[in-house]
């Protein structure tokens, strides 16, 4: 493993924050019950108009933690800000009404003193409105084991300075895409089958985004990696299909006609798509 300079942290937690005051102390009281001490947090506010500020101000005593605070630009702007601030060597985003179990960090640096992983994962309790559910590392793009949900994966700094941090005009999704490049570089990685991370899924908030935002992104990505759709048809199959979806759902028929064709020209024999294009013409 690297040695970091004298005086650095293994570790960086980005925080982003916009108008989070009800959520965040237990954030980042999540991370200060870390069994592995050698971290800080970088907070991000995004421009909070509610008293965000004034909360995140009471843990500042704790020379490891240390506030920013930007106009809003959205997540994506305020995560690439922290990674500038960010002094770790390992990166990680945590959202700030998300939490983390207290072994987090330690079995990520026990996953550290078995080899010189550029990219490592952990396992996530979803609780969206109430239903729980789990996700584990499982095939994602490429054929290559990861999952890319805000605090599941821990990252090198100076690969994800490499690859450019996140794309600011993707307003949904954006992990995802940030976890699609990093999946096209050949980096060492390891996971765990943990819950290390307790994510959560609001009705007023990451669950409402399912609509302009998330179309807007899809176009984004597609325009991207329009050259690229060859080497991971399942993955560009499933963002087409629900791009077409997305559009069937506000009644523009002849769009989400072309979206569905799109899907079944990555994956033909995907019943389901062939049934969704049926209904475009009804």
């Amino acid at each position: 493993m690297t040695i970091p300079p004298p005086n650095t942290p293994l570790f960086t937690i980005v925080i982003p924050a916009y108008n989070k005051a009800p959520s965040i102390s237990a954030t980042i009281l999540s991370v200060k019950q870390q069994i592995f001490t050698d971290w800080e947090v970088v907070i991000i506010d995004d421009g909070s108009s509610d008293n965000t500020q004034a909360i995140v101000e009471t843990f500042l005593s704790d020379r490891r933690i240390v506030y920013h605070k930007k106009d809003n630009g959205g997540v994506c702007s305020a995560r690439n800000l922290g990674v500038t601030k960010a002094q770790g060597e390992y990166l990680l985003f945590l959202d700030a009404d998300d939490t983390a179990l207290p072994n987090w960090l330690n079995t990520f640096n026990d996953l550290l003193q078995s080899g010189n992983f550029d990219l490592m994962y952990c396992g996530v309790s979803v609780n969206k409105n109430g239903a729980l559910s789990e996700t584990l590392p499982q095939q994602v793009f490429l054929k290559k084991v990861g999952i890319f949900l805000a605090g599941t994966f821990c990252v090198k700094k100076k690969i994800f300075e490499g690859i450019g941090g996140y794309d600011e005009l993707i307003t949904y999704g954006e992990n995802y895409e940030l976890g699609f490049r990093l999946c096209c570089l050949p980096l060492k990685t390891a996971f765990v089958s943990e819950l290390l991370i307790s994510y959560n899924i609001s009705g007023n908030d990451r669950a409402d985004a399912y609509s302009e935002k998330r179309i807007a992104s899809n176009l984004r990505v597609f325009e991207k990696y329009k050259m690229m759709y060859h080497i991971d048809r399942k993955f560009f199959s499933l963002l087409f299909a629900i791009t077409g979806y997305l559009y069937a759902r506000k009644k523009e028929k002849k769009i989400a006609r072309y979206y569905f064709r799109a899907a079944l020209r990555q994956r033909p024999y995907i019943y389901k798509n062939w049934l969704r294009l049926f209904k475009t013409y009804l």
